[in-house]
């Protein structure tokens, strides 16, 4: 299976879940990756992200922090488990 393909169904299982568990307000994932702004990753992600918003009215966006802005794996995790990142591309 394409990666991008499984990427993509692994974060529609992620967005479902908030959605079910979530008030009908609007919820904004904030997503760290390493890969740099511009390369097809971040492109990728982007789409994704659109996609989202279109798919669910607005209601989930996405919020991608790119190029590492957020710091590296370590850095990442440690984000996440404090609730300062939502989701991370290690």
């Amino acid at each position: 299976m394409n990666i991008k393909a499984q990427l993509k169904k692994t974060f529609l299982v992620f967005i479902l879940f908030f959605l079910v568990f979530t008030p009908l307000s609007a919820l904004t994932v904030k997503l760290g990756s390493a890969f740099p702004e511009g390369s097809s990753w971040d492109s990728s992600l982007k789409r994704m992200a659109a996609e989202w918003s279109e798919i669910t009215g607005g209601r989930v966006k996405m919020r991608i922090y790119p190029g590492g802005v957020v710091g590296d794996q370590a850095d990442m995790i440690r984000k996440m488990r404090i609730g300062q990142l939502d989701a991370g591309i290690l």
